[in-house]
């Protein structure tokens, strides 16, 4: 056993609430037959923040140039918008042209969070926090 790969709880703080989360954060899973309708309508006003669930490393379907565009709209208008990956391992870049046409678009590149928990906690919980935190 690696002993120095083990996480030990160190000092604990107190416990502290956070009470003023924005609610105006969604989370938004891609598949291939998303409507368009339903990408605008979690990209509409008044939403502040979009945790956006692509395949493998940041992808959308390749040939919806249509989703691009829509994202492109919100993340001008201020909408920011986080790109994470569906898949259990691996992370988000630019690697491929979809991909890189999301970052193209305005979307922030959430690099290896993933949707699944990892050690009783969930980082795409942690992710639409920190939006709630950071758009509060």
């Amino acid at each position: 056993m690696n002993h120095k790969a083990v996480h030990r709880l160190g000092k604990s703080d107190r416990f502290s609430a956070h009470t003023s989360l924005n609610r105006n954060v969604v989370l938004l899973r891609l598949f291939p037959s998303i409507r368009l309708e339903t990408i605008r309508h979690f990209l509409a006003a008044p939403i502040e923040g979009v945790v956006l669930q692509c395949y493998g490393s940041g992808n959308i379907p390749s040939n919806r140039r249509d989703i691009v565009e829509a994202i492109e709209e919100a993340a001008a208008r201020g909408v920011l918008i986080l790109s994470v990956t569906q898949c259990i391992t691996g992370g988000v870049s630019g690697l491929y042209e979809t991909g890189k046409a999301l970052l193209d678009a305005g979307v922030i590149p959430g690099a290896d969070i993933t949707p699944e928990v990892n050690f009783g906690f969930s980082p795409i919980n942690l992710t639409i926090f920190l939006l709630f935190f950071y758009l509060c």
